[in-house]
Formats: C-alpha cells, sequence, structure tokens
C-alpha cells in the first residue's frame, strides 16, 4: 500500500489494482474516514475503490463485438454469468515518477520507479494484445493515473494511450464508497437529469426524468431504507465540474467528475453481506454504462492508434 499524506488527511493507494484502499482524516488519535475501504486484502469486498477497466460493470454472458469482431472474455470475475469490472483491479500496477521516494512508501517488489512525493503518486496499467488476445480482448492500451491528495481532498487524473495499430474500445469507472454516518441517515444531492433505465442492470437504452428516481436526488431528504443500484447521465456541469454532494448534518463530502465522466452510478451496498451491508454508498464517476461492450451507444469510448483519452474526478471534504 502507498500512503499519502497531506496535514491531517490520508490517502493510501492499492498498487494491487490502482485503486483506494482508504480516504481518512487521522486527529488527535482518531481516524474519520470518508471512503470506506480495507487495509488488507481480506477485508476487501464489493469492489472496494477498484479501479473499473477496460470496461465497468459487466459484459453479457462475457460475449461482445467490435469491428464487426466477436469476442469471448475470460479470465475475469464472472457474476450472473456476466464478466465483471474488467482487467485492471486484479493486476499488478507499476508505480513511476521521477523524484526521490520519501516518508512511510511500501513500493511492492518488482515496481518500478519512484514515487513523486508525500502527497502524489502515479500509476500505470499497461495491455498489451499479445497478452489479452488469449482473454478475448486483443488491443493495446495504458492507463495511467495519478493521485494528488491536498488540504481538503484529493484529485485523480487518467490518461488511456492507445498503444496498438488498430482502434482500441473501452469504458473507465472507479468504485470508491463513501460514508458520512449511516447510509440511512445521509442525503444525496446528484447532479443528474436523467436515470439510465435499466432490466437487470442492463441499459434498454431509455434515459428516465431523474423524478422517477428511487430517492429524492436534490439532496433535501434522507435516503431512508430506499435500495439503490442504478446509473445516472444528463448531468449539470458548472466550470467544467459535476458535483454530488453526499451530507450528514454538518458533514458534507463533494464528489466531483469532468465532462469526461458523462455517467454516474450509485449503489448503495445492499447486495453485500454481514457488516458491510449498507454501511456506505458507492458514488462511481464513469465515462459509460454498465454493458457498454455491449451497447456501445451507451458511452463506450474508441481511440485511434497514438490517441489519448484524458479524465478527472476528485474529492472535497
Amino acid at each position: 500500500m502507498i500512503t499519502l499524506k497531506n496535514g491531517t488527511l490520508r490517502l493510501i493507494v492499492n498498487p494491487l489494482g490502482g485503486g483506494i484502499a482508504r480516504f481518512s482524516r487521522e486527529r488527535c488519535g482518531k481516524v474519520t474516514d470518508f471512503i470506506y475501504g480495507y487495509s488488507s486484502e481480506e477485508e476487501k469486498v464489493g469492489s472496494m475503490g477498484d479501479v473499473l477497466f477496460p470496461f465497468p460493470g459487466r459484459v453479457k454472458n462475457c460475449q461482445y463485438s467490435f469491428a464487426g469482431q466477436d469476442y469471448t472474455l475470460s479470465g475475469l470475475r464472472i457474476k450472473d454469468g456476466h464478466a465483471n469490472h474488467g482487467f485492471a483491479k486484479q493486476a499488478e500496477w507499476k508505480v513511476v515518477g521521477s523524484a526521490p521516494t520519501t516518508g512511510s512508501v511500501g513500493v511492492p517488489t518488482g515496481s518500478v520507479g519512484k514515487r513523486r512525493s508525500d502527497e502524489e503518486v502515479e500509476l500505470e496499467f499497461e495491455m498489451r494484445a499479445e497478452d489479452y488476445r488469449n482473454k478475448g480482448f486483443p488491443f493495446s492500451l495504458r492507463l495511467t493515473l495519478t493521485y494528488t491528495l491536498n488540504s481538503d481532498g484529493f484529485v485523480c487524473r487518467a490518461e488511456v494511450v492507445n498503444l496498438g495499430n488498430t482502434n482500441a474500445p473501452f469504458g473507465l469507472g472507479f468504485h470508491p464508497y463513501f460514508q458520512v454516518g449511516q447510509v440511512n441517515d445521509s442525503k444525496l444531492k446528484l447532479p443528474a437529469q436523467r436515470m439510465v433505465e435499466f432490466a437487470n442492470l442492463e441499459p434498454t437504452g431509455k434515459l428516465l426524468p431523474v423524478a422517477e428516481a428511487p430517492f429524492d436526488t436534490s439532496g433535501q431528504e434522507e435516503i431512508g431504507n430506499i435500495e439503490v443500484d442504478n446509473c445516472f447521465t444528463g448531468l449539470k456541469f458548472e466550470n467544467g465540474h459535476a458535483e454530488t454532494i453526499l451530507s450528514r448534518g454538518n458533514n458534507k463530502i463533494k464528489i466531483w467528475q469532468d465532462q469526461s465522466f458523462p455517467y454516474l452510478q450509485i449503489y448503495s451496498a445492499d447486495t453485500l453481506s454481514g457488516p458491510y451491508k449498507r454501511k456506505a454508498i458507492a458514488i462511481e464517476p464513469q465515462t459509460c454504462t454498465g454493458f457498454a461492450l455491449n451497447h456501445p451507444e451507451m458511452g463506450l469510448i474508441t481511440l485511434n492508434p497514438d490517441e489519448m483519452f484524458e479524465a478527472s474526478w476528485g474529492v472535497s471534504i
């Protein structure tokens, strides 16, 4: 695990999967978690903090078509018969940068490069067609993430480059669970105007008015015992950012995403078991919906050779 520090804030990034393990404040011996996560792999459930790449959500029956060719995915977690959340979450990422390592940071054996500083780290996941062809994804993509911890939150910047000589499809998403207290007592304000209609989490292609969402998206009412696992779009961007607000009393977390993330998945963790059920709520910036490899009109991105895609999201507390 790599620990970034800025004042009382701590952001822990896991090079196994490249995602966020925890985001917290340590003050006077007390730890307050804003992203509910894990300290060891054994504690990790429900895609906690994962990077979802080269697709978020699912691929129907592990099969999809692209550029006139049919493919079958393998080597992934399967849920209800569908491939789930991509390859990045189970890969060892490379730690890259230029400055000498400082502070307390654990760089896993086999990683290359150095951490930039106590407040910033850059990680890289590279897919080569020759390595993933037999897993049903014969495309070459490199995803680079830069996490920067500031005095009141953090920024995650993403770059995707097509390293191959053919067009390559992909989607990108993130799966952090946020908490300001119990989910039922929290309020959630969304910047969305439309909700994606799902049938068993697969988009039907229809967009519904946000008024048909299962909860009040204006943030005026508590979530209560409503179960939520929906994707939203038609986001309202101000100064290039769309901002979701999770609050309880005077505690407030703002999760923003730029215009490269036009979708937002919300999940109230009802299908997790034991102490994890409804402990926190997943607020997930995404470039597309789930099943986008089957429904490319729902945000699937295609990069030309050598083309780059850039996106950012972040949190303030």
